[in-house]
């Protein structure tokens, strides 16, 4: 009988593989395993070198799916895996059992900490809620003291505002009977004059309140009820120093008794205190326009009261002439620089005439001046003159506006001046 030959022996048909594979012997097997490249050992078991051998066969389609059948044979090895397996099932439950353990016990120790968290929270919650409270109780006892600081400034405000009332209501009582004494002595003229029927005391109700905001709107209403109710003009003086309050009552307190006399005097005035001059009705005509919770009519009507106390200011009443030049002037000054313009107001010309000669004095003053400094300038070479005049030029241009700012401060209180 020749030797088992591995290579002859997978040369040939798969089922002739699998029909003599129960056959070989474990020398063959042996044999087989090395040519086939398995850790195959010889203190193995044959039926342990076949199972190797034939699953090997079998993954690799040598011969096909379970037609080697080895016959179950337990095996040493199989005890030994058995026991193995056992062990690693009672390894894996105890693992199991000791990380459940250690789960429980990290879940105890979150559980404490988490009852430090609040305990700590709750703590902390605690001393929030008295420091709030603390800071609201001294914002109140500052809040109690500020209002009692303020209660004792009021108090003293109080006490001087009583304490200058009462001074101001002694010096009241003191006009009050100078200004009896002036309508007695109105009284005596009245009848002296034919007017002794006219019992002066029974209209002071009458008379309209003097607002120190609405000054012309006062005027307008004085004389208007004073010619409906037919006062004696001698008398319209007396009943209107009764009304008089602030800046108005102190204008006419420094009147004397001939000027006291003259509403007209008085009127102009007190207007003039209030800094309503012609040049402040130009203004607020000029400037006035329309609310928006005005109609037109009551625009048009407030327009025209405006012009109305512009033109009585300038005395133009039905003087058409008169009115004519001071539009002509107004419209001359607009075509004039600043300083030109401050130049004629000061000097008020009545006709358009009288401005023009004023603005010719101006500018023949001004270009004089001009004309000596450049002479002036001139001696020293014609390359520096001409630079020196530009450089005039450049000073008199940086400086126009501050000397704007000052004419037009000195026209403003002019302007303002009683």
């Amino acid at each position: 009988m020749s030797a088992f030959d591995p290579s002859v022996y997978l040369g040939q048909e798969s089922y002739e593989i699998a029909g003599q594979f129960l056959t070989l012997k474990k020398d063959d097997l042996k044999a087989l395993g090395k040519h086939l490249n398995l850790n195959v050992k010889a203190a193995m078991k044959k039926a342990v070198i076949q199972k190797i051998i034939a699953d090997h066969l079998m993954s690799e389609n040598i011969v096909e799916e379970d037609s080697i059948e080895i016959p179950v044979v337990e095996s040493h090895v199989d005890a030994e895996l058995r026991k193995l397996e056992l062990q690693l099932e009672l390894q894996k439950i105890a693992d199991n059992e000791k990380a459940r353990k250690d789960r429980e016990e990290l879940r105890k120790i979150e559980i404490a900490a988490e009852d430090r968290a609040r305990q700590e929270k709750l703590a902390a919650e605690e001393r929030a809620r008295k420091e709030r409270l603390d800071a609201e109780e001294r914002a109140r006892k500052e809040k109690l003291d500020a209002e009692e600081r303020a209660r004792r400034e009021k108090l003293a405000q109080e006490k001087e505002i009583e304490l200058a009332r009462l001074a101001h209501s002694r010096d009241i009582a003191a006009m009050q009977s100078d200004a009896g004494q002036a309508i007695s002595s109105m009284s005596s003229l009245g009848q002296a004059q034919g007017h002794a029927h006219f019992n002066i005391a029974q209209w002071f109700q009458t008379v309209p309140k003097f607002k120190e905001n609405a000054v012309e709107d006062f005027f307008v209403s004085f004389e208007k009820m004073a010619d409906r109710l037919k006062w004696p003009t001698e008398y319209w003086t007396a009943l209107l120093q009764h009304v008089l309050v602030g800046k108005g009552l102190e204008v006419f307190n420094q009147l004397g008794i001939a000027e006291s006399a003259n509403f007209e005097y008085v009127k102009e005035a007190i207007l003039k205190a209030y800094q309503l001059v012609p040049e402040a009705y130009r203004q607020k005509f000029r400037s006035y326009t329309k609310a928006s919770s005005q109609t037109y009519t009551e625009f048009a009507h407030a327009k025209q009261r405006l012009f109305d106390q512009w033109c009585h200011a300038m005395e133009v009443q039905q003087d058409f002439e008169r009115l004519r030049q001071i539009i002509l002037i107004e419209e001359f000054k607009k075509s004039v620089n600043f300083n030109l313009r401050v130049y004629i107001d000061e000097r008020a010309p009545t006709n358009l005439n009288e401005a023009a000669r004023l603005a010719d004095e101006y500018a023949l003053i001004h270009q004089s001046q001009f004309h000596s400094k450049s002479h002036s300038n001139s001696s020293k070479g014609s390359d520096k003159s001409s630079c020196k005049i530009e450089s005039s030029d450049e000073k008199q241009t940086s400086v126009s506006p501050s000397v704007d700012s000052k004419q037009n401060s000195t026209s403003k209180s002019s302007l303002s001046s009683p």
